[in-house]
């Protein structure tokens, strides 16, 4: 299983606030995990979201 990251890890990873990162989760635009009362986002997640967002 590979390491979850919290929204400001993907935040960083994305180039992108912290609260954008939230907004994407709430949108269902990222797929994330509630552990507890906290969000993970898996790597392989954040890369299907990259994928979906690319300019053709």
């Amino acid at each position: 299983m590979q390491p979850l990251l919290s929204p400001k890890e993907a935040a960083v990873l994305l180039n992108i606030s912290y609260h954008s990162v939230l907004d994407l989760i709430n949108q269902g635009l990222l797929k994330a995990y509630l552990i507890g009362n906290r969000f993970k986002v898996s790597q392989n997640q954040l890369s299907r979201f990259l994928e979906s967002t690319k300019v053709k």
